[in-house]
């Protein structure tokens, strides 16, 4: 049984929510150059000296915002597989890569933290909880691949040039191949690709309608990568829906 949480605690974490929601604000609408702890705890009222108790330094708010956005994103992933758990694994795929690019599109300032790299001279540290947390996100996606090809299903993958796989077995602890490996980041680039010219603002309505491009793209991509075709009922409306339940 969950100690309760003291007052005192309450008012902390909910002074924390809304430093980090100030920063995110500050950074989507005037840029890096206009956040500062300062200018945070002016806004919201309380001293300089009051904001340090919560982040040492600006650093080490960026960690916390980057770390905290990758685990949001990879919750999102996951729970979308989990919602079509015991369905194929194109459909579980699908949805991911689904909620992947709902998860962006909601939060674009948070995306474009995590992988426009806006801050100048700031420097995630090493092993630290941002490696973690993006690490997270990669391997919901390539436990499922794997899963799949390792089960036997779908075509078999076009022969390629060798790679070196080892580093991507220590960390995930997943057998996988050359090919497995090129297929793997080849997808990577393609479904990420296209969440990020989104994002920014390179594919839009004006042009076609940006959702249904990328889950057109996103089955042709799985049908590329020897993965069965995906259930028709796996759209971005229905896992919009299940995530939203």
């Amino acid at each position: 049984m969950s100690m309760p949480v003291s007052r005192r605690e309450r008012l902390r974490q909910e002074l924390t929510t809304e430093i980090k929601e100030v920063a995110l604000k500050q950074l989507a609408q005037d840029g890096p150059q206009a956040v500062t702890l300062r200018g945070i705890a002016r806004e919201l009222a309380i001293s300089p000296a009051a904001i340090y108790s919560y982040f040492e330094s600006l650093d080490d708010l960026y960690t916390t915002l980057i770390a905290d956005g990758f685990n949001a994103q990879a919750q999102q992933v996951e729970d979308a597989i989990a919602h079509y758990s015991g369905r194929s694994h194109a459909d579980r795929m699908l949805a991911a890569l689904l909620a992947y690019r709902l998860w962006a599109v909601e939060h674009p300032e948070l995306f474009r933290l995590l992988y426009f790299s806006p801050i100048p001279g700031y420097q995630a540290p090493p092993d630290g909880p941002t490696l973690d947390a993006s690490l997270r996100v990669s391997a919901a996606f390539l436990a499922l691949l794997v899963d799949a090809w390792q089960s036997g299903i779908g075509d078999e993958l076009i022969p390629g040039p060798d790679v070196d796989s080892s580093k991507f077995e220590e960390r995930f602890h997943l057998r996988i191949s050359s090919d497995q490996l090129r297929t793997s980041v080849s997808c990577w680039g393609q479904f990420h690709g296209l969440v990020c010219l989104e994002v920014g603002g390179h594919i839009s309505a004006h042009w076609t309608d940006p959702a249904e491009l990328y889950e057109a793209s996103m089955r042709a991509m799985l049908r590329r990568a020897g993965q069965q075709e995906a259930s028709a009922d796996v759209t971005t409306a229905n896992v919009t829906a299940a995530l939203r339940s």
